[in-house]
């Protein structure tokens, strides 16, 4: 009997990791040992395979595999496509890639860490923005997620479209402040057999116009969440916090869940960008956000669950669950944690500056550290995902994380707190390995618990 993959699974390896499938119908990929991934080269569709020679642990895995639609039994010779033979990547894996193709923007967001405008912003030219999708390609990043600025503003937009979908290179994701999302848009992407989910910003019923900087924004995104709703893309929402809008949490999720909104996730304006030219008197302090989250937690649940949320790193729930999660602690029992990356979300997901800089994430390019990263047009990808800053920075482990920060290593709460998010080490002290002092205040003032005791108490209602 012949055995085949199915057409939509490729072989694929990257350094330290060797043995992967990729899922081209889900945009997966899945690693295997040698001895599982043995099994899984013999089914090419070439080879013929008397199942009664192989060892029982052998059959087991083949049946895994069938039972799995990942392989089909052929009654005779019928090859993998080329797509699908083997490649073993030159550099180490990264999952996605987070993507500004630009640095201009149509609004003028107050709180805009970019300091985005429509005017003097890093664009750079489609033949770059070729060459950068080359390179991901190179490096077997199959998804993208795509934003600015304003992503739309590109008047090449459906040529980059064009570009990633010739490198079978997935577009996941668009950010968009909604304005220019359209029917033709919609149109453009299904014509490409491609239905990313479209994340916009709704900053509080009655204060989105405030923060966007431009009159009749909230009416632009309300009608665009409204439209992705009639057209079955689906949706996903972010909200800055701030001493104007503080208490619209209700209102704003109960008209995101008419819309078909999935989920929201709420942040904090930090003190960057034009926000820190303007509006420093509307922040909130740590202790004043981290109550409100608790404050409204309790009507979260009480108002019955109706979108799935996330309130910074305090709290996340899904829609209709009272089964929650608190994404500061860190409880993968799976690992020594003192192996642990300092942050797993970085090591998966590389992000694109408008300029072609690699960095761990899309905050740092507000900070003093933007500089010191490597530039794809200056540098081959696959050679900054095998051993540069970048490389170092993204794979740093929290025992070396300890050994920086000996304080932590005291601390009661090692082992469940990381050092907190990057991303505000950076922002805050210029250094990657610094300590995340709103992580220290949420464990240090046992917001945990506090959490806990408010999540009961409404169940033992219910």
């Amino acid at each position: 009997m012949h055995y085949r993959l199915k057409d939509n699974f490729l072989l694929r390896g990257w350094d330290l990791l060797p043995f992967a499938l990729y899922d081209a119908k889900t945009h997966s990929v899945n690693f295997f040992d040698k001895h599982a991934f043995s099994i899984i080269s013999l089914c090419d569709g070439e080879n013929f395979i008397d199942i009664n020679t192989l060892t029982s642990d052998q059959q087991r895995l083949l049946n895994d595999f069938i039972s799995k639609d990942i392989v089909e039994k052929c009654d005779h010779v019928f090859p993998l496509n080329d797509r699908q033979k083997y490649i073993k990547f030159p550099c180490r894996y990264m999952a996605s890639a987070h993507w500004s193709i630009t640095g201009k923007c149509n609004y003028k967001c107050r709180h805009c860490f970019m300091s985005a405008t429509d005017v003097n912003a890093c664009e750079l030219p489609l033949a770059d923005i070729k060459k950068i999708i080359k390179e991901l390609a190179e490096c077997g990043i199959y998804s993208v997620s795509l934003t600015g600025g304003e992503p739309l503003v590109r008047d090449d937009f459906l040529e980059i479209l064009d570009a990633l979908m010739d490198a079978q290179i997935n577009v996941d994701g668009v950010y968009t402040n909604g304005k220019l999302l359209n029917n033709e848009l919609l149109d453009a992407f299904e014509a490409r057999n491609m239905k990313p989910t479209i994340h916009m910003s709704y900053d509080g019923k009655g204060w989105h116009d405030w923060i966007r900087g431009i009159p009749g924004a909230e009416k632009y995104v309300i009608d665009a969440f409204a439209l992705c709703k009639e057209r079955g893309f689906a949706t996903t929402a972010e909200m800055c916090i701030h001493k104007k809008n503080k208490d619209t949490f209700c209102e704003t999720v109960d008209k995101l869940a008419d819309l078909n909104c999935m989920s929201l996730k709420i942040n904090a304006a930090d003190e960057l960008g034009n926000w820190a030219k303007t509006s420093t008197k509307y922040s909130l302090s740590v202790k004043e956000k981290d109550d409100i989250y608790l404050d409204y937690i309790k009507q979260f649940f009480e108002n019955g669950m109706k979108i799935s949320l996330q309130l910074d790193s305090f709290f996340m729930c899904e829609k209709g669950s009272t089964k929650y999660r608190l994404p500061l602690i860190q409880n993968d029992s799976k690992l020594d944690y003192l192996k642990r990356v300092l942050c797993r979300s970085a090591r998966n997901t590389l992000y694109i500056s408008p300029e072609g800089i690699v960095l761990p994430c899309m905050p740092f390019v507000s900070t003093e550290l933007k500089n010191t990263y490597p530039s794809i047009l200056d540098n081959k990808l696959c050679d900054i995902l095998s051993n540069s800053c970048y490389m170092k920075t993204i794979d740093t482990r929290l025992k070396e994380y300890f050994d920086f920060n000996p304080e932590c290593n005291e601390c009661e709460h090692k082992g469940v707190c990381d050092g907190g998010c990057r991303a505000e080490a950076a922002i805050h002290n210029s250094n990657y390995m610094a300590k995340d002092l709103q992580a220290c205040y949420f464990f240090k003032n046992n917001y945990k618990e506090k959490i806990e005791k408010v999540v009961d108490s409404v169940l033992k209602k219910s």
